[in-house]
């Protein structure tokens, strides 16, 4: 029996499913966040991102759906992000890009066009990988890869 995976919930789920493991791998045979400096202001925003991703990647493929939740908690998101990131100009770019992008995809594009498609999970990453770290590109990259697995849309290109 396949089971439909339909709604923020469901993808939520199936994405954490992975990103979670990859995670816990990392921080095993990588070492992650051992190095980080929990006195500096860069490690707070650095969990912050980490966080952000975790849960918004998932997900965030949803945001060409006219009437979904994923497209308002972006814009929502992002608007905090450019509030936070006064004093920080990659957080305030990051919130900058998400609130316009899930504005503004709507109007572009069609649900499951362009943005359910290996084509945005790479640019999306590489966005990240600017912004952030190679790390949270691969895993931005894990869980927007999962929404196209839910989906059963795994090798679609663009």
């Amino acid at each position: 029996m396949v089971t439909r995976v339909d709604s923020y919930k469901d993808h939520l789920k199936f994405g954490l499913m992975f990103e979670v493991p990859f995670v816990i791998l990392m921080v095993i045979f990588n070492k992650w966040y051992f190095f980080m400096d929990y006195s500096s202001i860069n490690t707070y925003y650095y969990l912050l991102y980490f966080t952000f991703i975790l849960f918004i990647s998932p997900m965030l493929m949803d945001i060409d759906h006219r009437a979904g939740k994923v497209r308002e908690w972006t814009v929502t998101a992002g608007l905090l992000l450019i509030i936070i990131g006064l004093y920080n100009k990659n957080v305030m770019f990051f919130g900058l890009l998400f609130a316009c992008t899930g504005q503004f995809i709507i109007y572009i594009t069609k649900h499951r066009g362009i943005v359910h498609s290996w084509l945005f999970c790479i640019c999306v990453s590489f966005g990240v990988y600017y912004i952030v770290s190679i790390e949270l590109a691969v895993l931005c990259l894990i869980g927007n890869y999962t929404h196209l697995v839910a989906d059963k849309i795994a090798f679609k290109i663009y």
